[in-house]
């Protein structure tokens, strides 16, 4: 299983400031689109999980870094991953890159609680999921986001 889901994207011209710069509001809306979509194309477990409308993820916090400015009609890649997997949550990070180029644009970290949306209490993961996510998650060594960067940036300068 893969554990870096990709898609691309196009910036619309709706999504921009005057300048032509994407806002910044708006790199969450791709980033967490791209995610919506990496679970619906990589992730049947998940989605079907998501669907019950029974139990789902929600998220606690979110720390984002705009790294570099996207504008209208770039195409960027959406990347996601799990970096940190815990009984009854994740840590979830998706990256935006120039699409061409590999240049990372923006990183995001998202803190999500596994809750039971009837009883409105933080709940441990299934088995099922449980296995799954330590299956597919990221093994990094960076404990915060800034470290996360320096690691993503030194792995595309040996690239």
């Amino acid at each position: 299983m893969n554990p870096r889901a990709s898609c691309e994207l196009f910036v619309r011209f709706s999504d921009c400031d005057p300048l032509g710069h994407l806002y910044n509001v708006r790199y969450l809306d791709y980033l967490f689109d791209g995610r919506d979509q990496h679970v619906a194309e990589n992730y049947p477990l998940l989605r079907d999980e998501m669907r019950s409308r029974q139990r789902n993820w929600v998220i606690v916090s979110t720390d984002i870094r705009y790294l570099a400015p996207v504008r209208h009609g770039d195409r960027v890649r959406i990347e996601s991953s799990l970096v940190k997997v815990e009984r009854h949550g994740v840590k979830l990070e998706i990256a935006m890159l120039d699409a061409a180029s590999g240049h990372l644009k923006s990183l995001l970290w998202s803190q999500l609680r596994f809750v039971d949306l009837e009883r409105n209490i933080i709940v441990n993961h299934s088995v099922h999921i449980q296995a799954f996510f330590d299956g597919v998650r990221l093994h990094t060594e960076a404990v915060s986001l800034d470290q996360r960067i320096r690691e993503l940036k030194a792995m595309s300068t040996l690239a």
